[in-house]
Protein backbone atom coordinates (compact mmCIF):
# COMPACT_ATOMS: atom_id res chain seq x y z
CA UNK A 1 0.00 0.00 0.00
CA UNK A 2 2.93 2.52 0.73
CA UNK A 3 4.78 1.57 -2.50
CA UNK A 4 1.47 2.14 -4.49
CA UNK A 5 1.01 5.43 -2.57
CA UNK A 6 4.39 6.58 -3.08
CA UNK A 7 4.30 5.17 -7.02
CA UNK A 8 0.94 7.64 -7.47
CA UNK A 9 3.01 10.76 -5.84
CA UNK A 10 5.55 10.54 -7.98
CA UNK A 11 3.47 10.02 -11.09
CA UNK A 12 1.70 13.68 -9.81
CA UNK A 13 5.63 14.99 -9.75
CA UNK A 14 6.21 14.15 -12.99
CA UNK A 15 2.75 15.37 -14.34
CA UNK A 16 3.40 18.47 -12.74
CA UNK A 17 7.02 18.96 -14.27
CA UNK A 18 5.66 18.43 -17.22
CA UNK A 19 3.04 20.98 -17.14
CA UNK A 20 5.26 23.58 -16.01
CA UNK A 21 7.70 22.68 -18.74
CA UNK A 22 4.90 23.11 -21.20
CA UNK A 23 4.39 26.78 -20.04
CA UNK A 24 7.95 27.92 -20.28
CA UNK A 25 9.03 29.56 -23.74
CA UNK A 26 11.17 27.33 -25.96
CA UNK A 27 14.10 27.88 -26.32
CA UNK A 28 14.17 26.22 -29.87
CA UNK A 29 11.39 28.11 -31.11
CA UNK A 30 13.16 30.60 -32.88
CA UNK A 31 11.16 33.51 -30.97
CA UNK A 32 13.02 36.12 -29.74
CA UNK A 33 12.89 36.09 -25.39
CA UNK A 34 14.45 39.80 -23.98
CA UNK A 35 12.54 42.76 -24.65
CA UNK A 36 13.37 45.57 -26.42
CA UNK A 37 13.92 49.23 -25.99
CA UNK A 38 12.39 51.54 -28.52
CA UNK A 39 15.00 53.87 -30.60
CA UNK A 40 13.85 57.57 -30.49
CA UNK A 41 15.20 60.10 -32.90
CA UNK A 42 14.48 63.60 -32.20
CA UNK A 43 14.64 66.07 -34.84
CA UNK A 44 12.94 69.21 -33.71
CA UNK A 45 13.75 70.98 -32.04
CA UNK A 46 17.67 70.80 -32.19
CA UNK A 47 19.90 70.18 -29.18
CA UNK A 48 21.32 74.02 -28.10
CA UNK A 49 18.13 75.65 -29.99
CA UNK A 50 17.04 79.12 -29.14
CA UNK A 51 13.29 79.11 -28.97
CA UNK A 52 10.77 81.80 -28.57
CA UNK A 53 9.20 82.69 -25.41
CA UNK A 54 5.40 82.61 -25.46
CA UNK A 55 5.45 80.68 -28.75
CA UNK A 56 4.14 77.31 -29.56
CA UNK A 57 6.51 75.11 -31.12
CA UNK A 58 6.44 71.31 -32.21
CA UNK A 59 8.48 68.75 -30.95
CA UNK A 60 8.76 66.01 -33.32
CA UNK A 61 10.45 62.74 -33.35
CA UNK A 62 10.06 59.16 -34.79
CA UNK A 63 10.02 56.00 -32.76
CA UNK A 64 10.58 52.40 -33.84
CA UNK A 65 10.36 49.37 -31.89
CA UNK A 66 10.25 45.73 -33.02
CA UNK A 67 6.87 44.98 -31.03
CA UNK A 68 5.39 48.26 -31.82
CA UNK A 69 5.11 51.78 -30.28
CA UNK A 70 2.08 52.41 -27.69
CA UNK A 71 2.30 55.99 -26.71
CA UNK A 72 4.80 58.49 -27.08
CA UNK A 73 5.37 60.91 -23.65
CA UNK A 74 6.76 64.83 -23.46
CA UNK A 75 8.63 66.09 -20.18
CA UNK A 76 9.56 69.49 -19.90
CA UNK A 77 12.37 69.85 -16.70
CA UNK A 78 10.76 65.83 -15.92
CA UNK A 79 7.38 67.20 -15.61
CA UNK A 80 4.86 65.44 -18.29
CA UNK A 81 3.21 67.68 -20.14
CA UNK A 82 1.75 65.53 -22.74
CA UNK A 83 1.10 61.97 -24.00
CA UNK A 84 0.60 60.86 -27.44
CA UNK A 85 -1.62 57.50 -27.86
CA UNK A 86 -0.72 55.02 -31.25
CA UNK A 87 -3.95 53.97 -31.94
CA UNK A 88 -2.86 51.00 -33.93
CA UNK A 89 0.44 49.89 -32.92
CA UNK A 90 2.30 47.59 -35.65
CA UNK A 91 5.78 45.65 -35.12
CA UNK A 92 8.28 47.35 -36.58
CA UNK A 93 6.57 50.13 -37.62
CA UNK A 94 7.87 53.88 -36.53
CA UNK A 95 5.42 56.39 -34.77
CA UNK A 96 5.87 60.11 -35.55
CA UNK A 97 4.24 62.62 -33.30
CA UNK A 98 5.03 66.38 -33.64
CA UNK A 99 4.07 67.46 -29.94
CA UNK A 100 2.95 71.05 -29.19
CA UNK A 101 4.72 72.96 -26.52
CA UNK A 102 4.94 77.01 -25.49
CA UNK A 103 7.36 77.80 -23.06
CA UNK A 104 5.86 80.97 -20.81
CA UNK A 105 9.30 81.60 -19.05
CA UNK A 106 12.68 82.46 -20.33
CA UNK A 107 15.66 79.99 -19.15
CA UNK A 108 17.31 76.57 -19.85
CA UNK A 109 14.54 73.73 -20.64
CA UNK A 110 15.85 69.74 -20.78
CA UNK A 111 12.96 67.89 -23.71
CA UNK A 112 12.85 64.54 -23.03
CA UNK A 113 10.57 62.30 -25.24
CA UNK A 114 10.01 58.93 -23.70
CA UNK A 115 9.01 56.06 -26.05
CA UNK A 116 6.92 52.96 -24.37
CA UNK A 117 6.51 49.94 -26.59
CA UNK A 118 3.81 47.34 -26.63
CA UNK A 119 5.53 45.42 -23.66
CA UNK A 120 6.16 48.28 -21.78
CA UNK A 121 9.77 48.80 -21.98
CA UNK A 122 10.54 52.68 -22.85
CA UNK A 123 13.42 54.58 -24.54
CA UNK A 124 14.31 58.09 -24.24
CA UNK A 125 16.11 61.42 -25.79
CA UNK A 126 16.73 64.11 -24.31
CA UNK A 127 17.80 67.92 -25.47
CA UNK A 128 18.78 71.02 -23.75
CA UNK A 129 17.34 74.10 -25.83
CA UNK A 130 17.34 77.89 -24.24
CA UNK A 131 14.34 80.02 -23.98
CA UNK A 132 14.21 83.66 -24.70
CA UNK A 133 12.52 86.50 -25.21
CA UNK A 134 13.42 87.82 -28.34
CA UNK A 135 15.50 85.25 -29.95
CA UNK A 136 18.62 86.33 -32.15
CA UNK A 137 17.70 86.88 -36.01
CA UNK A 138 19.45 84.08 -37.54
CA UNK A 139 17.44 81.45 -35.55
CA UNK A 140 14.22 79.14 -36.88
CA UNK A 141 12.28 81.38 -34.71
CA UNK A 142 12.61 85.18 -35.87
CA UNK A 143 11.18 83.93 -39.51
CA UNK A 144 8.16 85.64 -40.94
CA UNK A 145 5.09 84.51 -39.46
CA UNK A 146 3.82 83.26 -42.84
CA UNK A 147 6.31 80.72 -42.54
CA UNK A 148 5.63 79.85 -38.74
CA UNK A 149 2.78 77.07 -38.91
CA UNK A 150 3.31 73.78 -38.82
CA UNK A 151 -0.62 72.37 -40.31
CA UNK A 152 -0.99 72.13 -43.77
CA UNK A 153 -4.22 72.11 -44.55
CA UNK A 154 -5.80 69.07 -46.89
CA UNK A 155 -6.40 69.60 -50.37
CA UNK A 156 -6.92 67.64 -53.39
CA UNK A 157 -5.28 65.18 -55.28
CA UNK A 158 -2.91 66.04 -57.85
CA UNK A 159 -4.52 63.89 -60.70
CA UNK A 160 -2.87 61.97 -63.18
CA UNK A 161 0.68 61.98 -64.07
CA UNK A 162 2.69 65.03 -63.83
CA UNK A 163 3.22 67.42 -66.16
CA UNK A 164 6.70 67.62 -68.16
CA UNK A 165 6.41 71.52 -66.88
CA UNK A 166 6.74 70.07 -63.32
CA UNK A 167 10.33 69.00 -63.80
CA UNK A 168 13.56 70.80 -65.09
CA UNK A 169 15.65 69.05 -67.31
CA UNK A 170 18.24 67.05 -64.91
CA UNK A 171 21.38 68.94 -66.85
CA UNK A 172 20.10 72.49 -66.62
CA UNK A 173 22.59 74.49 -64.41
CA UNK A 174 20.98 75.77 -61.11
CA UNK A 175 20.19 79.78 -61.40
CA UNK A 176 18.06 81.59 -58.87
CA UNK A 177 14.89 82.08 -60.31
CA UNK A 178 13.78 85.58 -58.47
CA UNK A 179 16.72 87.83 -56.99
CA UNK A 180 15.91 88.82 -53.51
CA UNK A 181 16.11 92.03 -52.20
CA UNK A 182 18.02 90.99 -49.58
CA UNK A 183 20.04 88.01 -49.38
CA UNK A 184 18.28 85.82 -47.04
CA UNK A 185 20.61 84.58 -44.52
CA UNK A 186 21.81 80.30 -44.67
CA UNK A 187 20.39 78.69 -41.58
CA UNK A 188 22.49 76.25 -40.34
CA UNK A 189 21.57 73.02 -39.09
CA UNK A 190 24.12 70.12 -37.20
CA UNK A 191 23.22 66.41 -36.65
CA UNK A 192 23.83 64.87 -33.43
CA UNK A 193 24.92 61.68 -32.66
CA UNK A 194 22.39 58.76 -32.64
CA UNK A 195 20.77 58.78 -29.14
CA UNK A 196 20.59 54.96 -29.51
CA UNK A 197 22.07 52.31 -31.43
CA UNK A 198 19.65 50.77 -34.17
CA UNK A 199 18.41 47.59 -33.44
CA UNK A 200 18.19 44.13 -35.86
CA UNK A 201 14.52 43.45 -35.93
CA UNK A 202 13.13 40.22 -36.10
CA UNK A 203 11.24 39.92 -39.01
CA UNK A 204 8.95 36.95 -40.65
CA UNK A 205 9.98 35.55 -43.92
CA UNK A 206 7.37 37.15 -46.23
CA UNK A 207 8.43 34.93 -48.93
CA UNK A 208 8.97 38.34 -50.98
CA UNK A 209 12.95 38.51 -52.59
CA UNK A 210 13.82 41.92 -53.80
CA UNK A 211 15.40 41.84 -57.43
CA UNK A 212 18.58 43.50 -59.38
CA UNK A 213 20.07 46.49 -57.87
CA UNK A 214 18.06 46.05 -54.76
CA UNK A 215 18.71 42.32 -54.32
CA UNK A 216 22.19 43.29 -54.17
CA UNK A 217 22.14 46.01 -51.68
CA UNK A 218 19.48 43.96 -49.44
CA UNK A 219 21.99 41.20 -49.35
CA UNK A 220 25.34 43.36 -48.36
CA UNK A 221 22.80 44.45 -45.64
CA UNK A 222 22.37 41.14 -44.28
CA UNK A 223 18.98 40.46 -45.80
CA UNK A 224 16.04 39.59 -44.29
CA UNK A 225 18.30 39.45 -41.16
CA UNK A 226 19.52 42.83 -41.31
CA UNK A 227 17.31 45.81 -40.52
CA UNK A 228 15.47 46.09 -43.32
CA UNK A 229 14.03 42.97 -43.04
CA UNK A 230 11.85 41.50 -45.96
CA UNK A 231 9.68 43.01 -48.34
CA UNK A 232 6.23 43.70 -48.33
CA UNK A 233 5.43 44.45 -51.92
CA UNK A 234 7.19 43.75 -55.12
CA UNK A 235 9.25 46.54 -56.47
CA UNK A 236 7.42 49.46 -57.81
CA UNK A 237 8.12 50.80 -61.53
CA UNK A 238 7.62 52.96 -63.85
CA UNK A 239 6.70 56.30 -61.46
CA UNK A 240 7.68 59.21 -61.66
CA UNK A 241 9.25 61.64 -59.38
CA UNK A 242 11.66 64.64 -58.27
CA UNK A 243 14.26 66.12 -56.46
CA UNK A 244 16.16 68.99 -54.88
CA UNK A 245 18.88 69.57 -53.05
CA UNK A 246 19.42 71.77 -50.03
CA UNK A 247 22.01 73.16 -47.78
CA UNK A 248 21.87 70.20 -45.14
CA UNK A 249 19.71 67.55 -47.08
CA UNK A 250 17.59 66.88 -49.79
CA UNK A 251 13.76 66.58 -50.56
CA UNK A 252 12.56 63.71 -53.10
CA UNK A 253 8.46 63.65 -54.84
CA UNK A 254 7.35 60.54 -55.83
CA UNK A 255 4.25 59.49 -57.74
CA UNK A 256 2.41 57.44 -55.22
CA UNK A 257 0.05 54.72 -57.19
CA UNK A 258 -1.78 54.54 -54.27
CA UNK A 259 -2.90 57.47 -53.20
CA UNK A 260 -1.11 61.33 -52.35
CA UNK A 261 2.26 61.89 -53.64
CA UNK A 262 4.90 61.33 -51.13
CA UNK A 263 7.49 63.46 -50.12
CA UNK A 264 10.63 62.33 -48.46
CA UNK A 265 12.90 64.81 -46.70
CA UNK A 266 16.16 63.48 -45.77
CA UNK A 267 18.40 65.83 -43.64
CA UNK A 268 22.27 65.01 -43.83
CA UNK A 269 25.95 66.38 -42.22
CA UNK A 270 26.81 69.05 -43.41
CA UNK A 271 28.83 68.16 -46.52
CA UNK A 272 28.30 64.30 -46.24
CA UNK A 273 25.15 63.55 -48.89
CA UNK A 274 25.83 59.68 -48.17
CA UNK A 275 24.09 59.19 -44.94
CA UNK A 276 21.88 60.86 -42.05
CA UNK A 277 20.29 60.21 -38.74
CA UNK A 278 16.99 61.84 -39.87
CA UNK A 279 14.17 61.68 -42.56
CA UNK A 280 10.71 61.22 -42.79
CA UNK A 281 7.38 61.31 -45.04
CA UNK A 282 4.88 63.67 -45.68
CA UNK A 283 1.55 63.81 -47.97
CA UNK A 284 2.02 66.00 -50.94
CA UNK A 285 -0.65 68.64 -50.70
CA UNK A 286 0.05 70.99 -53.88
CA UNK A 287 -3.36 71.26 -55.62
CA UNK A 288 -1.42 72.79 -58.73
CA UNK A 289 -1.93 76.32 -57.38
CA UNK A 290 0.65 79.23 -57.02
CA UNK A 291 4.31 78.40 -57.67
CA UNK A 292 5.53 79.77 -54.56
CA UNK A 293 3.37 79.19 -51.64
CA UNK A 294 5.81 82.18 -49.55
CA UNK A 295 8.24 85.00 -50.05
CA UNK A 296 11.00 82.92 -48.85
CA UNK A 297 10.15 80.02 -51.39
CA UNK A 298 10.38 82.36 -54.26
CA UNK A 299 13.40 84.50 -53.33
CA UNK A 300 15.25 80.73 -52.23
CA UNK A 301 13.57 78.86 -55.99
CA UNK A 302 11.71 76.31 -54.07
CA UNK A 303 8.26 75.46 -55.85
CA UNK A 304 5.29 73.61 -56.06
CA UNK A 305 4.96 70.63 -53.59
CA UNK A 306 8.71 70.84 -52.35
CA UNK A 307 8.43 74.92 -51.44
CA UNK A 308 5.03 74.23 -49.80
CA UNK A 309 6.24 72.08 -47.73
CA UNK A 310 9.00 74.01 -46.84
CA UNK A 311 6.82 77.05 -46.33
CA UNK A 312 4.10 74.98 -43.87
CA UNK A 313 7.10 73.68 -41.78
CA UNK A 314 9.40 75.56 -40.12
CA UNK A 315 11.57 72.88 -39.09
CA UNK A 316 12.31 71.59 -41.90
CA UNK A 317 13.67 75.63 -42.94
CA UNK A 318 16.15 74.77 -40.13
CA UNK A 319 17.31 71.21 -40.77
CA UNK A 320 17.65 71.87 -44.51
CA UNK A 321 18.34 74.94 -44.75
CA UNK A 322 17.60 76.57 -48.24
CA UNK A 323 17.87 75.20 -51.74
CA UNK A 324 21.35 74.74 -53.83
CA UNK A 325 20.03 73.79 -57.09
CA UNK A 326 16.57 74.15 -58.80
CA UNK A 327 14.14 71.32 -58.76
CA UNK A 328 14.88 68.18 -61.38
CA UNK A 329 12.99 64.97 -62.28
CA UNK A 330 10.94 63.17 -64.32
CA UNK A 331 8.06 63.58 -66.57
CA UNK A 332 8.53 59.94 -68.25
CA UNK A 333 11.94 57.37 -68.47
CA UNK A 334 13.90 56.76 -67.23
CA UNK A 335 11.63 56.52 -64.18
CA UNK A 336 11.85 55.54 -60.55
CA UNK A 337 11.66 52.29 -58.66
CA UNK A 338 10.26 51.96 -54.96
CA UNK A 339 10.28 49.02 -53.01
CA UNK A 340 8.80 48.82 -49.43
CA UNK A 341 10.57 46.48 -46.40
CA UNK A 342 9.57 45.24 -43.18
CA UNK A 343 12.15 47.85 -41.58
CA UNK A 344 11.55 50.48 -44.02
CA UNK A 345 12.36 51.57 -47.84
CA UNK A 346 14.47 51.44 -51.14
CA UNK A 347 14.18 54.03 -53.59
CA UNK A 348 16.37 54.14 -56.90
CA UNK A 349 17.21 57.71 -58.81
CA UNK A 350 17.43 56.81 -62.24
CA UNK A 351 19.42 60.51 -62.79
CA UNK A 352 22.13 59.73 -60.24
CA UNK A 353 22.36 56.06 -60.25
CA UNK A 354 21.94 55.74 -56.54
CA UNK A 355 19.93 53.90 -54.28
CA UNK A 356 18.70 55.60 -50.99
CA UNK A 357 18.07 53.18 -48.20
CA UNK A 358 15.59 54.44 -45.78
CA UNK A 359 15.49 52.59 -41.95
CA UNK A 360 12.55 52.57 -40.04
CA UNK A 361 14.61 53.85 -36.97
CA UNK A 362 15.08 56.90 -38.60
CA UNK A 363 17.91 56.96 -40.51
CA UNK A 364 19.27 56.40 -44.07
CA UNK A 365 22.31 55.65 -46.59
CA UNK A 366 22.88 56.04 -49.86
CA UNK A 367 24.64 53.58 -52.01
CA UNK A 368 26.18 54.26 -56.43
CA UNK A 369 24.50 51.79 -58.65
Amino acid sequence: MNRTLTNFNSLIVILTIMLISCSLPSWNSGQPIASSRPVITLFSPTAGATLALNREIKIESTSFDPHGIAKVELLINGELVRIDGNANPQSNDPFIVAQPWKPAVSGSYTIQVKAYNTQNSFGQANIMVEVRESPPTNTATSMPTSTRSATVTPSPQINGTPSAARFLPPTQTPVPTATPSTTPTPLIFKLLPPTATPTVGHFKDTGLKPEGRFRDIWDMLESGKGRLGYPTVAEIIDRNFAKQRFQQGEMYWWDNPAGKPYIWVLASYIGNTNNGLTWNRYADDWNNGDTYSCPEAKANGTIRGFGKLWCNHLELQVQLGVPIELESGSSGPPYSHVQFYQGGLMFYDPLNHTVLVLFNQGDWQRFGY
